[in-house]
């Protein structure tokens, strides 16, 4: 939903442990750059940018990459 902030994301999981769970998660466009961070399925969707060990959660940059 971009119209929330910040903006939210729903990840569905098609194989691996998590097949057929959804991942609830948030993310923030900048540029060339977009920043995403997921919960484990089940669990709150994060309210930022953060992960710590064993919180469950991921974290990622993307960069695009030009040419």
């Amino acid at each position: 939903d971009p119209t929330k902030r910040p903006k939210t994301i729903d990840y569905s999981v098609t194989g691996g442990p998590y097949a057929g769970k959804t991942q609830l998660g948030i993310y923030e466009l900048d540029g060339d750059k977009v920043k995403f961070c997921f919960s484990t399925p089940g669990k709150e969707r994060p309210t930022d940018f953060t992960s710590k060990p064993g919180d469950g959660r991921t974290w990622s940059v993307w960069k695009r990459e030009k040419k």
